[in-house]
């Protein structure tokens, strides 16, 4: 049944996807404009609204957005009654998904659709007309139109592009490298550096490192840039898996009290070494914090804006006390919906899987199946996580069904034009990866080809000490596009039972103590 959905997916559906982003998105439009003809679509109304996206593209030569509202109202008075109707309705859904939020579309993909489906479009055309001429025995008029037609057909999806003599093609790329898809926020922006559609970055760490706090986080990081996100639950039960987010979003915890939050401080203040003037603190530090017995010490963190090669800023952790309110429906639905107010609706689907159950097959399946039903084109896939997806061929060497999930994790993230971001698991020779402080990528052990798929490999690094306080580590491990030093890493605060796996971040050089600058 899969396969049959795939294969007779709905060309009105398409058809108008395609017409949104000719009227939202000047890429779209002027890559297509080429190829458009009013006569070839399926809908009358598409036919009409291209013709007037088409007269507006030759006088301003920039798509329409919400100038459309004004080109209907001008033109609707010369309408069929059911032809306003359904252009309203098309046009009111519009303004509410699109032209009303600024986080624009999946323009490549579009693109590539639009393409395929212009192409299509012309096939079937071409194929009535022949038929129509050898139908009235006009054999050399059918084969002349076939020949005027192929060319076009042909130039539909021709992808040969002129890096050096197409000032377009140029542009476009100075565009995508000027608006990159996504950059994380605090310090974990600053060592992957951009993120661009098309890359597939993972999150390598033994088991219960936090594989699924770490996704869930750049999920919620995609949210706060306003992008549409796909989260594919691969273990954990979307109820079980949404209250995490909630939290997240809101701060909650299971009851409601005081909640002890992990802070910055510089070991120059806990150790009293410190004699700057800036200093913020003049108590010397107790042994351990104690929320039952707040002393006068206070963390100090005024040198943290120097640059790190200053050293004067040497990352440890203190701690503080604040009161969070309780997880509840009336709590969440309050939070959530001034979380979509100021980030946007609609932006974020949660399928989940029983584990060990869903193949790559599946999530595409899926992935139509959420275009075709709802027209939602992600532009962040997580998929928590490839390690433990199920193969959809079974080798003798398990290796090699790693090897083919992570490989159509690229594929996904080319042909959907979207970042795609997943975890994989690191054992390293005798499971040494559980108990090492710093793992690199020789504890990807036996899977080691997955290097050769990603664009963006981090390691999560966490020894007991660290959770106890709340500290978290990433670093990166390979990074196909940037310079990178295994040691530089980011030193992260989380608060887990608030659901808050990064609070704040920091760089350092890790060498096998919080706190330590070592280059």
């Amino acid at each position: 049944m899969a396969l049959l959905r795939r294969l007779h997916r709905t060309d009105r559906d398409v058809e108008k996807r395609l017409v949104t982003g000719l009227i939202i998105s000047d890429k779209v439009l002027t890559t297509l404009s080429p190829y458009l003809s009013p006569d070839i679509l399926e809908l009358d109304v598409s036919k009409i609204i291209i013709r007037w996206i088409l007269a507006y593209f030759s006088k301003y030569k920039s798509a329409p957005k919400k100038h459309i509202q004004d080109i209907f109202q001008a033109e609707k008075s010369s309408l069929k009654q059911g032809l306003e109707e359904e252009i309203a309705g098309f046009l009111s859904t519009l303004s509410q998904e699109y032209l009303e939020d600024d986080s624009g579309v999946n323009e490549d993909y579009l693109i590539d659709q639009g393409k395929k489906y212009l192409k299509e479009r012309y096939l079937r055309k071409a194929a009535s007309d022949i038929n129509a001429y050898l139908d009235i025995g006009k054999i050399d008029e059918a084969e002349k139109f076939f020949e005027d037609r192929k060319k076009l057909i042909r130039e539909v999806t021709y992808k040969w592009v002129k890096p050096l003599d197409d000032p377009f093609f140029i542009n476009s790329v100075f565009e995508e490298l000027d608006f990159p898809l996504l950059r994380l926020r605090g310090h974990l922006g600053d060592i992957m550096g951009d993120l661009y559609r098309g890359w597939l970055l993972l999150l390598m760490g033994p088991m219960k490192r936090g594989k699924t706090w770490g996704l869930q986080d750049i999920a919620f990081d995609s949210l706060l840039s306003r992008k549409r996100v796909a989260y594919i639950s691969l273990e954990m039960k979307d109820r079980h898996l949404a209250p995490r987010m909630y939290k997240q979003i809101g701060g909650f915890g299971d009851e409601e009290k005081d909640y002890i939050f992990p802070c910055f401080d510089c070991c120059n203040n806990q150790d009293n070494s410190c004699n700057k003037s800036l200093r913020e603190n003049k108590e010397i530090c107790p042994q351990e914090y104690d929320s039952l017995k707040p002393s006068k010490y206070k963390p100090c963190t005024a040198c943290r804006k120097l640059p790190l090669e200053s050293k004067e800023f040497l990352a440890t952790t203190w701690y503080f006390t604040a009161p969070q309110p309780k997880l509840t429906l009336n709590n969440v639905r309050k939070s959530v919906n001034r979380f979509t107010k100021m980030f946007g609706r609609d932006k974020l689907r949660l399928i989940s899987f029983p584990a060990f159950s869903a193949t790559m097959k599946d999530v595409q399946d899926h992935l139509d199946n959420l275009e075709d039903t709802e027209g939602f084109i992600p532009d962040i896939i997580v998929t928590d996580y490839g390690g433990i997806m199920a193969p959809e061929h079974f080798y003798g060497d398990p290796r090699h069904n790693l090897d083919d999930i992570f490989k159509a994790h690229k594929r996904m993230a080319g042909e959907r034009s979207a970042l795609v971001v997943s975890g994989v698991q690191s054992l390293g020779v005798g499971r040494s990866a559980l108990n090492k402080d710093m793992q690199d990528e020789r504890d990807i052990g036996g899977n080691a080809y997955i290097l050769a798929h990603v664009d963006v490999l981090i390691s999560l690094d966490q020894t007991v000490d660290e959770k106890e306080k709340g500290v978290w580590r990433w670093g990166i491990l390979e990074h196909r596009w940037k310079k990178f030093n295994k040691r530089r890493q980011v030193m992260i605060l989380q608060q887990l039972e608030l659901g808050m796996p990064v609070l704040d971040t920091e760089i350092i050089y890790y060498s096998g103590k919080v706190g330590s600058v070592d280059e």
